[in-house]
């Protein structure tokens, strides 16, 4: 049984200029075909992020039709992220809730009667995205 650390594969090896001690693989695992094509579900910012990907890693071989849902999902989280972080920069990270204004007849001034601050629950939705994306 061989203990350590798996070796990589040859085109990672190739890519990071690693000096190959002892040979590289003879056979490196390699998917044909090209970049997978950007599913018709994908609009706004998730297109965005697809198409920025593309251009990133169209040469590296490491994305293939296989790998499509997973570069999907990853895009459909960027594009949750993105939404929520908008709605987070609106309303700021603590909210507001279960409150109401009393107007004062006498001064015309507004207070406050009751509710609590609470952290914005789109702060927890970007943060599950940004989960979302690094399992990618």
């Amino acid at each position: 049984m061989k203990r350590g650390r798996k070796n990589l594969p040859s085109g990672i090896k190739e890519l990071l200029g690693t000096p190959a001690r002892g040979g590289t693989c003879a056979v490196s695992p390699r998917i044909a075909g090209s970049f997978p094509t950007c599913p018709r579900e994908l609009a706004g910012d998730a297109r965005r992020e697809w198409n920025r990907l593309r251009k990133v890693l169209r040469g590296t071989q490491f994305i293939t039709p296989a790998d499509r849902g997973a570069l999907m999902g990853y895009c459909l989280a960027f594009a949750r992220m993105v939404e929520a972080e908008a709605h987070v920069a609106k309303k700021g990270l603590i909210v507001l809730v279960g409150a109401t204004w009393k107007k004062d007849k006498n001064t015309g001034k507004s207070t406050r009667v009751g509710g609590s601050l609470v952290q914005n629950p789109w702060l927890a939705v970007s943060n599950r995205a940004m989960d979302q994306m690094r399992k990618f």
